[in-house]
């Protein structure tokens, strides 16, 4: 039992959505093997990721199926959150320079009054 065999059988994982290797695209980390039980992590790209669970299933079935010798896995799901990225040029950092805060406003469709809860959380905080 090795690190590099727990990788060669996960490479056969596929994530459904993108159609990739889950070892290829470099979300298997943490790997230990304790005798007969495996600890390992696989990162997801996102927390919410829709097919978390198939994922998990798969991963289990495959180390049942090639790792007979494995009575125990530990398999921590968790998911990747990217930062947003800042832009490196000093033009873009300077774009707003009085702007020391920004509070966004969103919802998923239209006309459930965004304008108005913007228009009324910047009266009131110029009232502050």
């Amino acid at each position: 039992m090795s690190e590099a065999r727990v990788l060669k059988i996960l490479e056969g994982v596929k994530d459904p959505d993108l159609g990739s290797s889950i070892v290829a695209m470099g979300m298997i980390k943490d790997i230990v093997i304790d005798g007969a039980t495996l600890s390992l992590t696989c990162e997801l790209t996102t927390p919410a990721c829709p097919v978390k669970a198939q994922i998990e299933s798969d991963i289990r079935s495959r180390i049942a199926a090639e790792m007979p010798e494995i009575q125990t896995v530990n398999l921590n799901m968790t998911g990747k959150v990217r930062g947003a990225s800042i832009p490196t040029n000093s033009d873009a950092i300077n774009l707003l320079p009085q702007i020391k805060h920004i509070v966004a406003v969103g919802a998923g469709k239209g006309g459930v009054g965004k304008s108005t809860c913007a228009l009324n959380l910047a009266l009131a905080l110029k009232r502050l």
